[in-house]
């Protein structure tokens, strides 16, 4: 700030300085001093920037400001945007002006630009209005009073679990895994925690026969690739394994993978309620087992598919750079 201070102080020396050899005639135009347009433009510049220094840092508590971000590229960019869209009229009217800027208010959400990262559901999801989303939890909670009311707490709960659960566009955000996947992954789990643990009773628990798992309607995968080695897991443990995908596609459907994710991740397993895995002489170490196993190896898969999109995508980028050259 001191700084800008001093060079406006420099400038207006300079300027007083170059006033007085003009009057001397030593210098034919302006005295040696920049033009008028290009002075005012510096003075408006650095005036401008210094108050909004002092506005942030007295008022917001802002410790520093970096001025290269204090660029109008972007609002150039906008203002030639909407001239543009006014066809040969470069000078849009007041009406026209305010149209084009409602229209692209809308336009860059409701269309997913070309080449872009994000998905076109979560971007129509944010043209929904915020309304619709406070008219829903009115509706729910006008609901659970009714329910009260009446006496039906377990009815009640349910609405209250519906509204704990509702999110701006959960249903675009959260992902989730194809039953017969996760299915198939239970009895590779299985297979494993069978191999590890002699006991007849937890083996029992933990995987069933052909003709039991055909009950299930999430077996179809596995029955077709069957070919007498494939392990069916048991009622229990598919519900243990699906419970911890769902948690697992939700919490990095929201959040990015870093060097902490993993024990974010287990903090979010602890609010799970898990069946019964394995005889009870045996139940804890089961379970123990079967959760460490299966997180680790979620998390395998997960970073080696993040490390062959990363590697896919450089490799486009190379190959469009080639391209060019040619």
């Amino acid at each position: 700030m001191r700084f800008l201070e001093g060079f406006l102080e420099y400038l207006q020396e300079w300027e007083q300085h170059a006033r007085e050899k003009k009057k001397e005639k030593k210098f034919a135009e302006g005295g040696g001093f920049l033009t008028e347009n290009t002075a005012v433009g510096l003075r408006v510049t650095i005036t401008s920037t210094l108050g909004l220094l002092s506005y942030l840092t007295s008022t917001l508590g802002f410790r520093y400001l970096l001025t290269s971000r204090l660029s109008q590229d972007k609002l150039e960019n906008l203002f030639g945007i909407i001239r543009q869209s006014s066809w040969s009229n470069d000078h849009p009217t007041v009406s026209q002006f305010l149209t084009t800027v409602n229209l692209l208010a809308f336009y860059n959400l409701a269309k997913t630009p070309r080449g872009g990262n994000c998905a076109p559901d979560v971007i129509k999801a944010l043209l929904s209005p915020n309304e619709l989303h406070e008219m829903t939890r009115t509706s729910l909670l006008d609901k659970m009073d009714d329910l009260l009311d009446h006496g039906n707490v377990g009815e009640a709960d349910d609405v209250v679990q519906a509204l704990v659960s509702s999110g701006d566009h959960a249903s675009y955000t959260e992902k989730k895994s194809n039953s017969a996947l996760i299915y198939y992954t239970t009895g590779y789990v299985a297979r494993k925690i069978i191999a590890k643990n002699c006991c007849p009773q937890c083996a029992g628990c933990l995987c069933v026969s052909k003709a039991e798992a055909s009950a299930d309607t999430a077996s179809y995968f596995t029955s077709h690739f069957d070919n007498g080695g494939l392990v069916y897991p048991s009622q229990n443990l598919s519900t243990a394994v699906k419970a911890m995908e769902d948690a697992f596609t939700t919490f990095f459907s929201k959040n990015e993978l870093h060097e902490t994710s993993l024990l974010e991740f287990s903090s979010e397993l602890q609010t799970l309620l898990f069946p019964q895995l394995g005889c009870p002489k045996h139940e804890k170490e089961v379970l123990s087992t079967v959760v460490r196993f299966y997180v680790l190896l979620r998390f395998r898969f997960f970073v080696k598919g993040l490390n062959n999109e990363r590697e896919g995508k450089r490799r486009r980028q190379k190959f469009l750079k080639m391209r060019r050259c040619q």
